[in-house]
């Protein structure tokens, strides 16, 4: 759950700062090597086992997931309506248009807070809910 958490925060950092221009915070903030970790390590393609392999405290995964959200939610409130159609580099290196890349991160943090949920239900015995009450 901790490298999905990160890899998020990664994705959002990397996406957001292709767009503005900015440096990710994963650099500017020092995360990188707080994590330990390569500056270009996103996560995209890790093995099963690097992934098993990452080991981080939860408050320096949070922490740095919150940077790169408040980075990001900044990032976002500068963009024009004219640059949504600009070719930015995403993630994995092609170029897209902004609006793509902004679709393509959405669609990911879904689909990564949804494992994040089976996960924690997995291993609480509470399903994917967050109360036992909900039905």
């Amino acid at each position: 759950m901790a490298w999905l958490v990160w890899h998020m925060g990664r994705a959002r950092d990397v996406i957001t700062s292709n767009i503005s221009g900015e440096e990710q915070v994963w650099v500017s903030g020092g995360w990188a090597d707080k994590f330990g970790m390569d500056a270009e390590d996103i996560g995209i393609g890790d093995s099963p086992e690097k992934v098993a392999a990452f080991h981080a405290e939860r408050f320096l995964v949070m922490a740095y997931f919150n940077d790169a959200h408040g980075a990001t939610t900044r990032r976002l409130s500068m963009i024009s309506t004219e640059q949504f159609d600009y070719l930015v580099v995403y993630a994995l290196g092609d170029e897209r248009p902004v609006w793509t890349a902004l679709v393509g991160m959405c669609g990911d943090s879904s689909q990564h807070t949804g494992q994040i949920a089976y996960l924690r239900g997995m291993f609480t015995g509470v399903g994917w809910r967050q109360r036992a009450g909900w039905n």
